[in-house]
């Protein structure tokens, strides 16, 4: 996502590697986003870059992503009590007829 917010403030194109439930092997999804298609671009100056906020589900995931030289502003690190993504399984696992989760 850093690299992403770089390319867009600078008003160039950029594209996106989607991961699609259900993709046969090798299969590859993309989307791209290009300002230039919506709207003239040309002479406009760089745009400022809003700050990104990674969240991570652990210290150690953000200190690996402070470390690698990614543009993060900042970190949200949540566990299981903040009832998210990370947050555990409650009850008894029920699935419908084509076995998803009810």
């Amino acid at each position: 996502m850093p690299a992403l917010l770089d390319r867009v403030v600078l008003h160039e194109a950029t594209t996106v590697t989607l991961h699609v439930a259900g993709a046969l092997p090798g299969e590859q999804f993309t989307t791209t986003f290009d300002r230039s298609e919506l709207m003239s671009v040309a002479g406009m100056p760089p745009m400022a870059r809003p700050h990104f906020l990674a969240i991570v589900s652990s210290a150690t995931l953000a200190a690996s992503l402070a470390r690698n030289g990614s543009q993060v502003d900042g970190f949200v690190v949540e566990n299981y009590t903040a009832g998210g993504h990370n947050a555990p399984p409650r009850g008894r696992l029920v699935l419908s007829d084509t076995g998803e989760p009810k």
